[in-house]
Protein backbone atom coordinates (compact mmCIF):
# COMPACT_ATOMS: atom_id res chain seq x y z
CA UNK A 1 0.00 0.00 0.00
CA UNK A 2 1.69 3.41 -0.86
CA UNK A 3 1.46 6.22 1.51
CA UNK A 4 2.08 9.84 1.44
CA UNK A 5 4.16 11.08 4.26
CA UNK A 6 4.32 15.20 5.14
CA UNK A 7 7.13 16.23 7.79
CA UNK A 8 6.38 20.10 7.95
CA UNK A 9 8.61 22.69 10.31
CA UNK A 10 8.41 26.67 9.84
CA UNK A 11 10.17 26.75 7.20
CA UNK A 12 9.70 24.16 4.77
CA UNK A 13 7.56 20.67 4.32
CA UNK A 14 8.76 17.40 3.03
CA UNK A 15 6.56 15.32 0.80
CA UNK A 16 7.52 11.51 0.68
CA UNK A 17 5.54 9.19 -1.55
CA UNK A 18 6.36 5.47 -0.60
CA UNK A 19 5.54 2.50 -0.57
CA UNK A 20 6.37 -1.00 1.46
CA UNK A 21 8.00 -2.49 -1.90
CA UNK A 22 10.00 0.38 -3.60
CA UNK A 23 10.37 2.48 -0.51
CA UNK A 24 10.50 6.08 -1.33
CA UNK A 25 8.95 6.73 -4.90
CA UNK A 26 9.33 10.32 -5.37
CA UNK A 27 10.10 13.43 -2.98
CA UNK A 28 8.65 17.05 -2.68
CA UNK A 29 9.05 20.18 -1.04
CA UNK A 30 6.64 22.79 -0.06
CA UNK A 31 6.84 25.68 2.41
CA UNK A 32 6.54 24.95 5.86
CA UNK A 33 2.80 25.50 7.20
CA UNK A 34 1.66 25.95 10.85
CA UNK A 35 -1.68 26.10 12.17
CA UNK A 36 -0.65 28.92 14.64
CA UNK A 37 0.74 30.89 11.49
CA UNK A 38 -0.77 30.26 8.29
CA UNK A 39 -4.46 31.11 7.04
CA UNK A 40 -6.81 27.73 5.72
CA UNK A 41 -6.07 29.46 2.23
CA UNK A 42 -2.64 29.50 2.44
CA UNK A 43 -2.00 26.20 3.63
CA UNK A 44 -3.89 24.90 0.48
CA UNK A 45 -2.43 27.69 -1.73
CA UNK A 46 1.28 26.55 -1.01
CA UNK A 47 0.29 22.88 -1.08
CA UNK A 48 -1.19 23.44 -4.58
CA UNK A 49 2.39 25.41 -5.61
CA UNK A 50 4.11 21.97 -6.03
CA UNK A 51 2.56 20.72 -9.30
CA UNK A 52 4.17 17.23 -8.99
CA UNK A 53 2.98 16.74 -5.38
CA UNK A 54 -0.80 17.45 -7.09
CA UNK A 55 -0.29 14.94 -9.49
CA UNK A 56 0.01 11.89 -6.71
CA UNK A 57 -3.20 12.64 -5.71
CA UNK A 58 -4.78 9.05 -6.85
CA UNK A 59 -1.57 7.12 -6.25
CA UNK A 60 -1.69 7.01 -2.36
CA UNK A 61 -4.45 5.61 0.07
CA UNK A 62 -3.35 7.41 3.30
CA UNK A 63 -1.88 10.62 4.45
CA UNK A 64 0.12 11.28 7.22
CA UNK A 65 1.15 14.74 7.96
CA UNK A 66 3.70 15.43 11.57
CA UNK A 67 3.88 19.09 11.45
CA UNK A 68 5.29 22.10 13.76
CA UNK A 69 2.29 23.98 15.59
CA UNK A 70 0.00 20.64 15.76
CA UNK A 71 -0.28 21.01 19.08
CA UNK A 72 -4.45 20.33 19.86
CA UNK A 73 -6.88 18.93 18.32
CA UNK A 74 -8.54 22.56 17.03
CA UNK A 75 -4.97 22.61 15.05
CA UNK A 76 -5.06 19.51 13.69
CA UNK A 77 -8.42 19.81 12.69
CA UNK A 78 -7.29 23.11 10.73
CA UNK A 79 -4.66 21.23 8.71
CA UNK A 80 -6.90 18.04 7.95
CA UNK A 81 -9.25 20.60 6.47
CA UNK A 82 -6.98 22.31 4.25
CA UNK A 83 -5.32 18.53 3.25
CA UNK A 84 -8.57 17.26 2.38
CA UNK A 85 -9.55 20.18 0.03
CA UNK A 86 -6.00 19.20 -1.76
CA UNK A 87 -6.76 15.81 -1.42
CA UNK A 88 -10.09 14.44 -1.64
CA UNK A 89 -9.42 10.95 -2.91
CA UNK A 90 -7.83 10.11 0.35
CA UNK A 91 -9.06 7.36 2.06
CA UNK A 92 -7.37 8.58 5.88
CA UNK A 93 -5.66 11.63 6.83
CA UNK A 94 -4.11 11.42 10.12
CA UNK A 95 -2.21 14.85 11.54
CA UNK A 96 0.21 14.57 14.37
CA UNK A 97 2.87 16.82 16.15
CA UNK A 98 5.84 17.06 14.81
CA UNK A 99 7.54 16.18 17.73
CA UNK A 100 6.02 12.71 17.20
CA UNK A 101 7.84 12.49 13.87
CA UNK A 102 10.87 13.14 15.74
CA UNK A 103 10.55 10.46 18.07
CA UNK A 104 9.44 7.96 15.58
CA UNK A 105 12.45 8.91 13.44
CA UNK A 106 15.18 8.40 16.44
CA UNK A 107 13.74 5.86 19.14
CA UNK A 108 11.84 3.85 16.76
CA UNK A 109 9.81 1.35 19.16
CA UNK A 110 12.82 2.22 22.23
CA UNK A 111 12.74 4.65 24.95
CA UNK A 112 14.55 7.77 24.60
CA UNK A 113 14.40 11.58 24.50
CA UNK A 114 13.86 13.35 20.95
CA UNK A 115 14.58 16.78 20.83
CA UNK A 116 13.67 19.24 17.67
CA UNK A 117 16.74 21.78 17.21
CA UNK A 118 15.28 23.27 13.59
CA UNK A 119 13.74 26.67 13.20
CA UNK A 120 11.51 26.03 16.59
CA UNK A 121 12.40 23.80 19.16
CA UNK A 122 10.77 21.28 21.03
CA UNK A 123 11.76 18.05 23.16
CA UNK A 124 10.01 15.22 24.60
CA UNK A 125 10.22 11.45 26.25
CA UNK A 126 9.10 8.70 24.16
CA UNK A 127 9.10 5.04 25.66
CA UNK A 128 7.95 3.15 22.77
CA UNK A 129 4.74 3.45 22.95
CA UNK A 130 3.70 6.64 24.42
CA UNK A 131 4.89 10.42 23.76
CA UNK A 132 5.67 12.20 27.16
CA UNK A 133 5.97 15.92 26.24
CA UNK A 134 7.52 18.06 29.22
CA UNK A 135 7.80 22.07 29.38
CA UNK A 136 5.87 23.58 26.31
CA UNK A 137 7.17 24.70 23.54
CA UNK A 138 6.47 28.74 23.77
CA UNK A 139 7.43 29.63 19.94
CA UNK A 140 9.80 32.55 19.21
CA UNK A 141 8.70 34.76 21.16
CA UNK A 142 8.91 33.60 24.43
CA UNK A 143 10.53 30.26 23.80
CA UNK A 144 12.15 28.41 21.02
CA UNK A 145 15.46 27.94 23.07
CA UNK A 146 18.09 26.73 20.96
CA UNK A 147 16.79 27.06 17.90
CA UNK A 148 17.63 28.47 14.27
CA UNK A 149 15.34 31.21 15.39
CA UNK A 150 16.83 32.31 18.94
CA UNK A 151 20.29 31.89 17.17
CA UNK A 152 19.03 34.32 14.44
CA UNK A 153 17.92 36.76 16.68
CA UNK A 154 21.08 37.06 18.80
CA UNK A 155 22.93 37.64 15.61
CA UNK A 156 20.41 40.63 14.39
CA UNK A 157 21.11 42.33 17.74
CA UNK A 158 24.14 41.70 17.78
CA UNK A 159 24.46 43.86 14.77
CA UNK A 160 21.65 46.06 15.07
CA UNK A 161 23.05 46.99 18.91
CA UNK A 162 27.21 46.84 17.25
CA UNK A 163 28.05 43.99 19.75
CA UNK A 164 29.76 42.38 16.87
CA UNK A 165 32.79 41.98 17.19
CA UNK A 166 34.50 45.08 14.22
CA UNK A 167 35.26 42.15 11.91
CA UNK A 168 31.71 40.39 12.07
CA UNK A 169 30.30 43.48 12.00
CA UNK A 170 31.70 44.12 8.64
CA UNK A 171 31.01 40.76 7.43
CA UNK A 172 27.72 41.17 8.72
CA UNK A 173 27.06 43.91 7.15
CA UNK A 174 28.20 42.46 3.61
CA UNK A 175 25.63 40.21 3.48
CA UNK A 176 22.88 41.51 4.53
CA UNK A 177 23.31 45.15 2.82
CA UNK A 178 19.42 45.83 3.45
CA UNK A 179 19.40 45.30 7.28
CA UNK A 180 18.66 48.05 9.75
CA UNK A 181 15.87 48.61 12.36
CA UNK A 182 13.35 49.65 9.86
CA UNK A 183 13.35 46.72 7.76
CA UNK A 184 13.61 44.15 10.60
CA UNK A 185 10.72 45.23 12.02
CA UNK A 186 8.57 45.14 9.33
CA UNK A 187 9.67 41.77 8.70
CA UNK A 188 9.21 40.96 11.79
CA UNK A 189 5.94 42.61 13.25
CA UNK A 190 4.27 43.04 9.25
CA UNK A 191 5.33 39.80 7.58
CA UNK A 192 3.57 36.41 7.61
CA UNK A 193 6.77 34.08 8.24
CA UNK A 194 8.59 36.53 10.68
CA UNK A 195 10.33 32.63 11.77
CA UNK A 196 11.52 31.87 8.68
CA UNK A 197 13.31 35.60 8.01
CA UNK A 198 14.61 35.39 11.66
CA UNK A 199 16.23 31.84 11.26
CA UNK A 200 17.72 32.78 7.99
CA UNK A 201 20.30 34.90 10.07
CA UNK A 202 21.42 31.34 12.16
CA UNK A 203 23.26 30.95 8.64
CA UNK A 204 25.70 33.71 9.35
CA UNK A 205 26.31 32.22 13.15
CA UNK A 206 27.30 28.77 11.31
CA UNK A 207 29.91 30.59 8.70
CA UNK A 208 31.17 32.19 11.75
CA UNK A 209 31.17 29.20 14.08
CA UNK A 210 34.42 29.38 15.13
CA UNK A 211 34.32 32.93 16.24
CA UNK A 212 34.81 33.20 20.16
CA UNK A 213 31.77 36.04 20.32
CA UNK A 214 29.57 34.18 18.10
CA UNK A 215 30.37 30.80 19.84
CA UNK A 216 29.58 32.05 22.90
CA UNK A 217 25.92 33.22 21.37
CA UNK A 218 25.11 29.65 20.42
CA UNK A 219 26.76 28.16 23.92
CA UNK A 220 24.13 30.19 25.85
CA UNK A 221 21.32 29.23 23.31
CA UNK A 222 21.93 25.48 23.54
CA UNK A 223 22.10 25.92 27.69
CA UNK A 224 18.71 27.21 27.54
CA UNK A 225 17.56 24.57 25.94
CA UNK A 226 19.33 21.95 27.92
CA UNK A 227 18.09 23.77 31.06
CA UNK A 228 14.29 24.13 30.27
CA UNK A 229 13.85 21.17 28.08
CA UNK A 230 15.66 18.96 29.01
CA UNK A 231 17.09 18.87 32.75
CA UNK A 232 13.66 20.53 33.80
CA UNK A 233 11.27 18.46 32.46
CA UNK A 234 13.34 15.10 32.08
CA UNK A 235 16.32 15.12 34.99
CA UNK A 236 14.92 12.18 36.46
CA UNK A 237 15.67 10.24 33.13
CA UNK A 238 19.01 12.08 32.75
CA UNK A 239 21.00 11.70 36.08
CA UNK A 240 20.14 7.87 37.30
CA UNK A 241 21.29 6.18 40.00
CA UNK A 242 24.78 4.30 39.26
CA UNK A 243 22.63 0.80 38.69
CA UNK A 244 20.68 2.09 35.84
CA UNK A 245 21.61 3.65 32.80
CA UNK A 246 20.36 7.03 31.55
CA UNK A 247 17.84 7.32 28.24
CA UNK A 248 19.52 7.89 25.41
CA UNK A 249 18.93 11.84 24.03
CA UNK A 250 18.46 11.80 20.18
CA UNK A 251 18.00 15.37 18.09
CA UNK A 252 16.52 15.93 14.59
CA UNK A 253 16.57 19.43 13.14
CA UNK A 254 19.10 21.93 10.85
CA UNK A 255 20.22 23.39 13.82
CA UNK A 256 21.25 19.84 15.59
CA UNK A 257 22.99 18.93 12.94
CA UNK A 258 25.14 21.77 11.60
CA UNK A 259 25.64 22.77 14.99
CA UNK A 260 26.72 18.74 16.41
CA UNK A 261 30.06 19.89 18.29
CA UNK A 262 29.16 22.34 20.04
CA UNK A 263 25.51 20.89 20.71
CA UNK A 264 27.65 17.76 22.22
CA UNK A 265 29.85 20.02 24.08
CA UNK A 266 27.00 21.55 26.05
CA UNK A 267 25.21 18.64 26.78
CA UNK A 268 29.09 17.23 27.69
CA UNK A 269 29.10 20.03 30.57
CA UNK A 270 26.00 19.57 31.93
CA UNK A 271 27.02 15.59 32.40
CA UNK A 272 24.80 14.61 29.41
CA UNK A 273 26.40 11.99 27.96
CA UNK A 274 23.94 9.54 26.00
CA UNK A 275 23.57 11.12 22.90
CA UNK A 276 22.38 9.11 20.38
CA UNK A 277 21.26 10.30 16.79
CA UNK A 278 21.87 13.84 15.29
CA UNK A 279 19.89 13.53 11.87
CA UNK A 280 19.55 16.66 9.79
CA UNK A 281 15.42 15.84 8.60
CA UNK A 282 13.69 13.12 9.98
CA UNK A 283 11.42 12.28 6.70
CA UNK A 284 13.14 9.37 5.49
CA UNK A 285 13.32 7.88 9.22
CA UNK A 286 10.07 8.53 9.89
CA UNK A 287 8.96 7.01 6.28
CA UNK A 288 10.98 3.97 7.14
CA UNK A 289 9.36 3.78 10.41
CA UNK A 290 5.81 4.27 9.38
CA UNK A 291 6.26 1.53 6.55
CA UNK A 292 7.24 -1.34 8.82
CA UNK A 293 4.58 0.09 10.92
CA UNK A 294 2.23 -0.11 8.18
CA UNK A 295 2.84 -3.62 6.76
CA UNK A 296 3.56 -5.30 10.66
CA UNK A 297 -0.15 -4.05 10.68
CA UNK A 298 -1.24 -5.72 7.51
CA UNK A 299 0.21 -9.18 8.84
CA UNK A 300 -1.63 -9.07 11.87
CA UNK A 301 -5.45 -8.19 10.45
CA UNK A 302 -4.81 -10.95 7.31
CA UNK A 303 -3.82 -13.45 10.73
CA UNK A 304 -0.23 -14.20 9.48
CA UNK A 305 0.85 -13.41 12.65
Amino acid sequence: MTILIAESGATKTSWLLANSKAGIIAEFETMGFSPVHHLLPDIVAGIKANSGLMQTNNQFKDLYFFGAGCSSPERCFKIETALRQVFPDARQIIVEHDILAAAYATCGKNAGISCILGTGSNACYYDGTTLYEGNPSLDFILGDEGSGTQIGIRMLKGYLYKQLPDELMNDFKKKYPHINKEAVLAEVYANKHPKKFLSGFALFAFEHAQNSWVKQQIEHCFNEFIQNQLIQPFGHLLFTPPAKSPVTVHFVGSIAHHFAQILRNCLATRNINHVGKIIQSPAHHLAHYLLEEKTASNKRNSGKY
